[in-house]
């Protein structure tokens, strides 16, 4: 789905080759650049002392607003004596990179890769669309798990969802769960967002599905990790609380059908979109000034499994 790529930091020292590269990344396209180490952004900057002042300044000025692009991640950089290359062979060893994009290559390393003439054919650098994937718990998890990882945040968002369906219940559990991090932790905000209509007269009561909820919900937080649910409903005349997505602090990705499992042979389209469609979906449903009302929240948080 989305991918993290490693970026030798003298490969931005050209306005040209900046600019070529940098487009190349987005969550939309399936890959970001590794903060690689964490002072990267500076040592690019270190990089422009002998271009010349135009270029510089595009350069800096582009830097301030690539923030997009970035991934933020923890990996051991040793900046005495090994090369910039060297530090992202050895991390590449011990956590992978997608590929590492660089000046050179001496060692002939297969995850290193041209950054001056990267080509849509090479299997590292290619990332196409995301294939439909089959509806089940474990299919979902599977295929998003290594994005959720990436946040600190994820906002499952499905007006349908009900809890005390398993076929809901097993793949939003299923998820919440992928989001664990090697070293046990979770993303910090961990949300499920579903809805209800006060006019369905078909529908549940508000108290009967508040009930359900405060039931089923403890069943679907990972040992370790704090669960918000909030129900929501429409507005009038607001936007329509209809579609489902996967949200984090990074991007978003809409899921379609819906979150619930399938029969044998229905899938998953799993479509990463755009950064300006994240950012209105983050005002939407994550920022201080939704676009929906939250007419009941409830929390959880489950003790760490003592046994893990």
């Amino acid at each position: 789905m989305v991918y993290e790529f490693a970026v030798e930091p003298e490969l931005l020292s050209r306005w040209d080759q900046f600019r070529y590269i940098v487009e190349k990344f987005d969550v939309a396209q399936g890959r970001l650049i590794s903060r690689f180490p964490k002072e990267w952004t500076k040592m690019v900057y270190d990089s422009l002392a002998d271009c010349k002042d135009v270029e510089k300044a595009k350069i800096e000025e582009s830097l301030r607003r690539i923030d997009h692009r970035l991934l933020n991640t923890i990996r051991t950089y040793n900046p005495d004596g090994p090369t910039w290359l060297e530090n992202a062979e050895v991390s590449h060893s011990q956590k992978p990179f997608r590929a590492i994009l660089a000046r050179d290559n001496p060692k002939g390393s297969v995850e290193v890769i041209d950054g001056r003439a990267l080509d849509e054919s090479s299997a590292l650098w290619n990332i196409s669309d995301p294939s439909e994937v089959p509806r089940s718990a474990s299919h979902i998890a599977a295929a998003l798990g290594p994005f959720i990882k990436m946040g600190d945040a994820l906002i499952l968002i499905d007006p349908h969802v009900r809890l005390y369906e398993r076929r809901y219940s097993n793949s939003v559990a299923a998820l919440f769960d992928a989001s664990r991090r090697a070293d046990g932790s979770f993303p910090k905000r961990l949300e499920l967002h579903i809805g209800f209509d006060p006019d369905d007269e078909r529908g549940p009561g508000l108290d009967w599905l508040v009930e359900k909820c405060e039931q089923y919900l403890p069943r679907i937080v990972p040992a370790g990790a704090g669960l918000k649910l909030r129900i929501l409903t429409q507005r009038k005349d607001g936007k329509k609380l209809h579609n489902r997505y996967l949200l984090t602090d990074i991007g978003a990705i809409k899921v379609d059908p819906g979150l619930d499992e399938g029969e044998d042979g229905e899938r998953f389209e799993l479509i990463r979109l755009s950064q300006e469609h994240y950012r209105n979906l983050w005002t939407d449903y994550a920022s201080e000034q939704p676009s929906y009302d939250c007419i009941k929240e409830i929390s959880i948080i489950r003790k760490p499994d003592p046994n893990r």
